[in-house]
């Protein structure tokens, strides 16, 4: 039994090594894992926002569907203004 524990967790290690290696960032799996549940992924991606309208728009979602944590929600926001923001003048 411990055998098994140890393996999975070797493996859960690999997996999260190999992502961050990969270079996608938290922010960027929890948008795919937890945003993707709901709508496609290329709604999002088509957008160009503030972060404040990114934030907004995450305190919008969370509404509809209460999936997230604080952290995981300015985790997920900040991310997209990296990704799709702009910077207000």
């Amino acid at each position: 039994m411990k055998t098994i524990v140890i393996v999975c967790a070797c493996l859960a290690l690999v997996v999260t090594l190999s992502r961050d290696l990969a270079g996608e960032s938290a922010g960027e799996a929890l948008f795919k894992r937890k945003c993707g549940i709901c709508h496609g992924l290329d709604r999002s991606q088509s957008k160009v926002m503030s972060r404040q309208e990114w934030a907004a728009t995450i305190r919008r979602m969370r509404q509809y569907a209460d999936i997230l944590t604080d952290k995981e929600a300015e985790a997920i926001a900040e991310y997209l203004f990296e990704r799709y923001g702009h910077y207000e003048d």
